[in-house]
């Protein structure tokens, strides 16, 4: 079977169907109503009587295949049902495969760039290593130098302070004369 086949019936669809029913239930109906008037005319002309309701009525075939129909087309909805449920299992996993490759794409190209942005920082520093070098020797050279200074400094205290005191005596002898 195709899937033109399992798939339900449109609306105008059943609406054909179920006159296309009504009328050969009715022509049942009328069929069986002609033997049944038959069968009386032949049986008042002393005919044995040849009806039977049970096995000769056209509308018992008739209910009988239109209820074969019916239970097939109900067992034919039940499979179409089936398919489109798994159909659309089938599109949610389809869907969750995309959005899984998407977010792992996402991810690989956020790594991507963290990498890159890493490696643009890590070329930067080694540009700027030289410069950092220079900077550092020149601080160490400064330090060392005032240390150099502070050195001196401290071993020329002692005969700078003499050198204040006689100076600052030599101020006050000077000026305590001429007053």
């Amino acid at each position: 079977m195709d899937a033109e086949g399992n798939r339900p019936e449109t609306e105008e669809e059943r609406k054909k169907r179920e006159r296309r029913e009504k009328s050969k239930r009715i022509i049942a109906a009328v069929s069986d109503g002609i033997s049944a008037l038959s069968n009386l005319y032949f049986t008042s002309q002393y005919a044995p009587d040849m009806y039977n309701h049970e096995k000769g009525s056209m509308t018992n075939a008739v209910d009988a295949r239109l209820e074969r129909l019916k239970a097939e087309r109900e067992k034919n909805a039940d499979k179409y049902l089936q398919f489109s449920l798994k159909l659309g299992d089938l599109e949610n996993e389809r869907a969750k495969t995309l959005r899984e490759l998407e977010a792992q794409q996402e991810r690989q190209k956020l790594a991507r760039e963290k990498a890159q942005r890493e490696a643009e920082a890590h070329g930067w520093a080694a540009v700027l290593q030289p410069d950092k070098q220079r900077e550092q020797a020149g601080k160490a050279n400064r330090a060392e130098q005032e240390a150099i200074t502070a050195k001196a400094e401290a071993e020329a205290a002692p005969e700078l302070q003499q050198a204040k005191i006689a100076t600052e005596k030599a101020r006050k002898g000077s000026f305590g004369k001429t007053q």
